[in-house]
């Protein structure tokens, strides 16, 4: 079983019926970026193969959300601007470890109680001049994505869209994302995030809508998968 995130790979086994299965975790990249996820997926086959000196055959892929800060230390505590929401994110993919911690700074926010952990996981804090200028960077990036990017149409247009083709197609002068699944039958959406507006990403090996601004992603008919988005898309 693998999973896509990291550059060379970390590994755990997991018990499936009677067998003894390996589930290898890599290919770290944003969701919605340029990164060929394809590729990072059979990076990491190729780097369990080279590890344990065979040719894996891996049953299931998938792609995991897990939001990181600027500093890569998570948000735990009150929410900036109310006392009374209390937050804990940005566990980076470490939340058997920073979930932990994080209960213990919520339950002893809750019960006043002190805790030396509650300035380190202050979800109000700025943080250095290295995070500052990563945001900085960061909501650079977003702005680009809401400036749009060319379309590259398909030959023929829809109706030359092939089996398991799917990306952006401009129909009439209109921008149309379109898939055509393994039945043969065609899926269009509005190519566009639900959530801020952001210009949407497809995704070829998962087969998903992937929005960089905030991470959200949909299927190819529009349902979402993982948020902020709440709504379908169009």
């Amino acid at each position: 079983m693998v999973g896509d995130r990291l550059v060379s790979g970390v590994r755990r086994t997991a018990r499936r019926r009677a067998a003894t299965g390996l589930i290898v975790v890599g290919g770290d990249h944003e969701t919605g970026d340029d990164t060929n996820t394809a590729a990072a997926y059979q990076g990491l086959v190729d780097w369990a193969g080279s590890v344990w000196n065979f040719s894996p055959q891996p049953e299931y892929r998938w792609s995991a959300e897990d939001y990181s800060t600027p500093d890569l230390i998570p948000y735990v505590g009150r929410s900036p601007g109310s006392h009374s929401i209390l937050v804990a994110t940005g566990m980076r993919k470490w939340g058997l470890s920073n979930g932990t911690a994080a209960a213990g700074v919520l339950r002893d926010l809750i019960l006043d109680r002190p805790n030396p952990a509650i300035s380190l996981y202050d979800a109000g804090r700025i943080g250095d001049t290295h995070s500052v200028g990563k945001l900085i960077a960061d909501n650079l990036k977003v702005a680009k994505e809401y400036a749009g990017r060319l379309v590259q149409p398909f030959r023929g247009g829809l109706d030359h869209l092939e089996v398991g083709q799917g990306g952006l197609i401009e129909v009439d002068g209109h921008t149309v994302g379109a898939y055509r699944d393994s039945t043969g039958e065609l899926h269009t959406v509005k190519p566009v995030c639900t959530h801020l507006g952001c210009p949407l990403h497809w995704n070829p090996a998962d087969t998903t809508w992937d929005c960089n601004c905030h991470g959200s992603r949909f299927t190819p008919a529009g349902d979402v998968l993982d948020g902020p988005a709440t709504k379908p898309l169009g």
